[in-house]
């Protein structure tokens, strides 16, 4: 037998119960369900021996207290497992407010009430029992393994009929003066339930343990943990334990896996949902974030597009989809660090154009001139200069590609340049100049924080530079997070030392799942990388191979061209000597 904690039990069923109403949601059905505040750890109205919640708006005894529901229809898991569906016998208090001051029968409430609690017992007898000692009447759900199973039990037999007797029994017509004033017992209602949820994610929020690791190692803002129910495929997730000086946090899965839902659920976490398609902001979803700042750690929440209250957005953010060519014409400069997430919600958005910035800091920002200058240079070392040339009132950037003999191609344009170098030029200025958005002055890039998504960063990039990038990119920006989904092991051996890989995998049953996998990259070659559970390939032999015997399995190319030879030469050997 499984005994649990209140506080452990308390989390499983307000997860089950979620996942129940995003369920019955997409069905076009209303799940609404009732927790308690806090008490101590505890997600319900919990004691030493069980947890309690109910799905109905249930009869308030006291006009001082009429706002307050009261639990008259029950449903307790105990800790051992076990579910229970009870109505009271007798009872001294109505919520956990004491409310009144002697015990109560159902028939020393006003007539009516009274009445209509006596109807909804003698329909229900059959299945209840008294029971004294508890002063309630109860129906027990024991068939299954664990509560998980009984809770599938108690929904699947009796749950719609409760709802329909408590509509039969306790439904009064809009116009009729109800008893009292009281309001009927009903099931709980959406805005109820929004509201119930958003307060319960506000205390989940302020009594959420807060990550307080992080010290002169660590970055001066990142991502901790995060957990997201209902959203574009993802059903319920949850990592904690990132490290407070993780520089990047890989993303791995297959096509249609999941990578970008994960990073645009932590786009909204992070920077809000200002950014999020129209048709989306009433989407039943649900996300928690927790990152730092440097001094303290912030636990961000939305439901549904709407920010639970507390939610403090990262300002120093930036996010990149995997479309990165198109640049602005605009030649506004950006006073503060706006639209942050539009890059990963949209097709086709035009990046901050930073050629505009080099042309007006040459005249007016020396320093922030050369800062561009270096950090484009940096990024690809087959650029020998940059420079900005003035014809008559025109004014235009031009690059200089280095040749293989150590000189210089002819100058072209941005647009005239390969796409891989566009893409980096692209993203990395607009980074720039969104992390340094606001400020009164010229910044080095060496002074910049913030966290910066980028959806598959191998983008047009040749394996060379898709190894050389988050090495170049940590060195120019170390106090910057990058998160980065890919499809290639290429950049995680580029790799700093303070790496992590989150890998996404996704079944009809269970949605989107995302894992940290514990591996130390700087031990791993591609072959391994590709075959370990960062990217799980069965095998990496060639397609055209006709006997895995004849695949050379050296490190390198120069390696397996001197095997192949000497297999030649002892080809030619054993000819002569007539060796089978």
């Amino acid at each position: 037998m499984t005994l649990y904690t209140a506080a452990d039990l308390s989390e499983q069923v307000f997860q089950y119960l979620l996942q129940r109403h995003f369920r019955m949601k997409e069905a076009g059905k209303e799940f609404c369900f009732y927790l308690d505040a806090y008490i101590g750890k505890n997600i319900f109205l919990a004691d030493d021996h069980k947890i309690t919640l109910t799905f109905w708006d249930n009869i308030c005894l006291d006009k001082a207290y009429s706002s307050a529901l009261c639990y008259w229809f029950n449903l307790s898991i105990e800790l051992d497992g076990s579910v229970w569906f009870w109505i009271p016998y007798k009872q001294e208090t109505a919520s956990p407010t004491p409310l009144l001051s002697k015990p109560i029968g159902f028939m020393d409430i006003d007539e009516r009430w009274g009445q209509a609690i006596d109807g909804a017992l003698t329909l229900l007898r059959p299945n209840l029992k008294l029971n004294l000692d508890k002063k309630r009447w109860e129906q027990g759900y024991t068939d299954g393994k664990n509560y998980q199973e009984r809770l599938d039990n108690f929904f699947a037999k009796d749950f719609d009929k409760i709802q329909q007797i408590v509509k039969d029994q306790f439904a009064f017509d809009a116009n009729e003066k109800r008893p009292d004033e009281r309001p009927p017992v009903r099931a709980i209602s959406p805005f109820q339930f929004e509201k119930m949820l958003n307060d319960t994610l506000l205390e989940r929020n302020m009594t959420h343990a807060r990550r307080t690791d992080w010290g002169k190692k660590s970055l001066a803002t990142g991502l901790l943990s995060f957990e997201f129910w209902n959203f574009r495929g993802i059903q319920h997730v949850k990592v904690d334990g990132i490290p407070a000086d993780a520089k990047w946090i890989f993303i791995t899965g297959e096509n249609g896996f999941g990578k970008s839902s994960v990073l645009q659920a932590l786009a909204l976490g992070l920077a809000g949902p200002e950014d999020l398609p129209k048709t989306e902001t009433g989407e039943n979803w649900l996300l928690a974030v927790e990152w730092f700042n440097g001094k303290e750690a912030i636990v961000n929440s939305l439901y549904g597009a709407q920010s639970v209250r507390g939610y403090q957005p990262n300002r120093t953010f930036a996010a990149y989809g995997s479309s990165r060519l198109q640049v602005s014409g605009s030649t506004e400069p950006l006073k503060q660090n706006e639209r942050a997430t539009q890059h990963i919600f949209n097709q086709n958005p035009a990046l901050l154009n930073i050629e505009n910035e080099l042309i007006r800091a040459r005249s007016y920002r020396g320093d922030q001139f050369d800062y561009i200058v270096q950090i484009v240079k940096n990024l690809i070392p087959d650029l020998a200069k940059i420079e900005v040339r003035t014809t008559g009132n025109y004014e235009e950037v031009l690059y200089y590609e280095k040749d293989r003999e150590g000189g210089t191609y002819k100058p072209v344009k941005f647009n005239q340049l390969a796409a891989g170098f566009r893409n980096l030029i692209g993203f990395v200025g607009d980074m720039y100049l969104r992390l340094s958005a606001g400020q009164s002055g010229p910044v080095a890039p060496d002074a910049l924080k913030g966290i910066v998504l980028i959806d598959e960063i191998e983008l047009h990039l040749h394996p060379k530079y898709q190894k050389m990038l988050p090495g170049k990119l940590s060195k120019i920006f170390p106090h910057v997070q990058f998160i980065a989904a890919t499809h290639s092991p290429i950049p995680l051996l580029g790799a700093p030392k303070e790496s992590i890989v989150l890998t996404v995998t996704r079944t009809p049953e269970t949605g989107i799942s995302v894992e940290k996998v514990d591996i130390d990259l700087s031990k791993l070659l591609p072959n391994a990388i590709l075959t370990s559970p960062v990217f799980g390939l069965d095998e990496i032999l060639p397609a055209a191979a006709a006997d895995s015997a004849d695949v050379e399995t050296e490190d390198s190319y120069e390696s397996a061209k001197q095997m192949q030879d000497l297999k030649g030469k002892l080809q030619i050997m054993k000819a002569k000597l007539n060796v089978n």
